[in-house]
């Protein structure tokens, strides 16, 4: 029996982790006064890029201006007693008590003075970070009060931006399995969900959480990523694909596997006597359209690829090279001194070699097919030489028919004739009346 081999080998894999994940922000501040006032001058376009330091809102000034002066003039005029007091200390005009009182004056005085200008100073509310400004949740003429609990605007910095995602506690195990040693994990995401467009920018895992969330059993990871465009703005919705790049690995085509009821993985390999051999696979995970496998085979063994379902174990079998587009390529080298041995003669075998190195070989199930389509063609040529027979003999049957009409008498032809006539007229007739 015919079955296509393919020679198991290790190939590089990536592993892949994907989950959805939203966009957050790098830092977000939300501006409200520190004064109470009413604002007289908004100083910022809405929806632009604000710088830090640049001043936004004003609050009117009148009463803090008041009591900065106020403060400045006592602030002088403890200052002017000190001075006194300080002089006349020296000459034992004032005692010494004294003295120290005009200092803790002038001291009150001063701190006084720092937070009138402190509170003037509050007047101007200025950004505090660099980034985009919303929309103004206050207008001119509107009264706010320090330590309100409603931001007057929101400054978003847009560039670099986090991506939270979450992955599940089995994914999580493999990940820092595969990712031990690795100093930078690539991260990529895609917007819009599974069929959107892919971010031109690759980013990278910047920490995951140590514990897992006992109601979603999942953890909590976080990438960072340069926006230099503002293409990812927070609270979208994106898809990550956490991207590892493992050591080579042993891989089986799913396509040559067969799931048995007892959940097992087997596939079908021909050993060195070019027997049939069934061997139950370790799978690790799917990737893609192949397992990676862990034990079971090993690399060099000739797995089948086509042909495994008619095959029992310790069968013998000849193999065939299975190439990437489905089709076999040539015999396996190791079945020619086989095919040597089991030669009815040698003239046969020279012209099955020289046959086969002529034509290309095909595989079992192309085999089966062309089988199926000579079957057929040969029973359309029965039934269209059965139908042409029975067309033959009708027409045989015509042409007999004819000749004898042919060859028939004139005169038997005239007397019917005569009596037909005859009969036609005595029909036309009236009949006779009795005299």
């Amino acid at each position: 029996m015919a079955v296509s081999v393919k020679t198991l080998k290790k190939q590089p894999v990536t592993y892949k982790y994907e989950s959805p994940g939203r966009v957050v922000a790098y830092r977000q501040s939300q501006v409200r006064p520190q004064v109470s006032g009413v604002i007289t001058k908004s100083l910022f376009e809405q929806g632009t890029r604000v710088e830090k330091g640049q001043q936004l809102y004003q609050i009117d000034e009148a009463t803090f201006l008041a009591e900065l002066n106020s403060a400045k003039a006592t602030a002088k005029a403890a200052k002017s007693r000190l001075d006194r007091y300080n002089e006349l200390v020296k000459i034992k005009a004032v005692s010494q008590q004294e003295t120290d009182d005009v200092i803790v004056e002038y001291d009150q005085a001063k701190a006084a003075l720092e937070v009138a200008q402190v509170n003037f100073d509050y007047t101007k509310v200025y950004a505090p970070i660099s980034g985009y400004i919303g929309r103004t949740l206050v207008t001119d003429g509107a009264l706010v009060t320090s330590n309100q609990a409603e931001p007057i605007a929101i400054i978003t910095q847009l560039n670099p931006v986090y991506v939270d995602m979450q992955l599940s506690g089995d994914d999580v195990a493999q990940f820092r399995m595969h990712s031990v040693g690795m100093e930078t994990i690539p991260v990529r995401v895609r917007l819009g969900g599974e069929k959107g467009s892919e971010y031109p920018i690759t980013g990278k895992l910047k920490f995951s959480e140590v514990t897992v969330d006992t109601t979603t059993g999942a953890v909590a990871m976080r990438a960072i990523f340069d926006n230099p465009e503002g293409i990812l703005l927070p609270g979208m919705f994106v898809r990550s694909v956490l991207e590892l790049k493992s050591s080579d690995e042993l891989l089986v085509p799913q396509r040559a596997t067969t799931r048995m009821p007892d959940g097992s993985l087997v596939a079908w390999i021909v050993d060195e006597s070019n027997k049939a051999q069934k061997r139950v696979l370790e799978v690790e995970q799917a990737y893609k359209d192949q397992w990676i496998v862990k034990g079971g085979v090993d690399v060099g063994d000739r797995l089948i690829m086509a042909g495994y379902q008619k095959v029992q174990p310790d069968m013998p079998v000849r193999s065939e090279l299975w190439n990437a587009s489905g089709k076999a390529a040539q015999k396996a080298p190791a079945e020619a001194p086989k095919q040597a041995a089991e030669a009815p003669a040698p003239e046969v075998a020279e012209e099955a070699v020289e046959e086969t190195m002529n034509t290309d070989v095909v595989p079992v199930d192309e085999q089966l097919e062309d089988e199926a389509t000579e079957e057929e063609a040969i029973e359309e040529e029965v039934m269209d030489e059965d139908a042409s027979e029975e067309a033959a003999v009708v027409e045989e049957e015509i042409k007999t028919e004819d000749a004898q009409i042919m060859d028939a008498p004139v005169e038997e032809m005239t007397s019917e004739d005569d009596s037909e006539d005859t009969t036609e007229l005595n029909a036309d007739q009236p009949p006779a009346q009795n005299k």
